[in-house]
């Protein structure tokens, strides 16, 4: 006859298991901590070299700069196709900007935060765009964090959304106001400008949705780390 467990063998199984459960998910906790603090010195990076490559060329914005090839309009406007492709191109060019394996960005190779991508058949890519997320604030450059089936992620190719809702909650909360529709940073779903899965209406503002699997595309105003990048207004004045 086989014997079975007592109650204080079985309370000390469940014991063990909930301290492995607890430990697998703070490991997990620090290490989505570790990947923020990790997306943060990386849009510190971009915002100092923006305003480097600005200092040097004559107030040129990369991307748009006459001084580098392919050319923009000069007019610090980061706007057509090719000057959001350029973006990163110009700032390595300009101030040396390199990305982790010590290569130069340029249009087939954009920089990639650190924050999870949870669309993992896609091309997470940071980009740049401009929009008038908030109507106080006017049209304002912003880096644009999406995915895509093409390397560079431009029009022709399917697109999706890469990013958490709990990640970008932890960037809104370190860098802005904690909400997904006001502030500096700003959550969408592709070809939106407003979804109920990563955020929701229910103050003014509203308020993120990080306890469902939904994923989003953030909008991170330009200079969000460094005001005097941050004045940069579109269209000029």
């Amino acid at each position: 006859m086989k014997k079975g467990f007592t109650l204080v063998e079985l309370s000390i199984v469940l014991i063990i298991i909930g301290l492995l459960v607890g430990g697998i998910l703070v490991g997990q906790s620090l290490i989505n901590s570790a990947k923020v603090q990790k997306t943060v010195k990386e849009l510190s990076a971009f915002d100092a070299a923006t305003r480097l490559f600005a200092s040097k060329y004559k107030n040129q914005m990369p991307g748009d700069s006459k001084f580098f090839a392919p050319q923009g309009n000069g007019n610090r406007a980061i706007y057509e196709g090719s000057e959001v492709r350029n973006y990163f191109t110009h700032l390595s060019a300009g101030v040396s900007l390199v990305d982790q394996k010590n290569k130069p960005y340029n249009a087939t190779n954009q920089p990639v935060l650190s924050i999870d991508s949870a669309a993992k058949a896609y091309n997470p890519i940071l980009m740049i765009n401009v929009n008038q997320l908030d109507a106080a604030k006017g049209f304002r450059h912003f880096y644009w964090y999406r995915s895509s089936t093409a390397p560079y992620g431009m029009g022709g190719y399917a697109a999706q959304d890469p990013a958490k809702p709990g990640d970008i909650f932890a960037l809104d909360a370190k860098f802005d106001d904690g909400k997904p529709f006001a502030g500096d940073i700003y959550v969408t779903t592709y070809g939106t400008y407003t979804t109920d899965k990563c955020g929701v209406y229910n103050v003014t503002g509203g308020s993120y949705e990080t306890n469902n699997s939904f994923v989003c595309t953030v909008w991170i105003a330009i200079g969000i780390t460094d005001n005097a990048v941050a004045s940069v207004k579109w269209p000029p004045s």
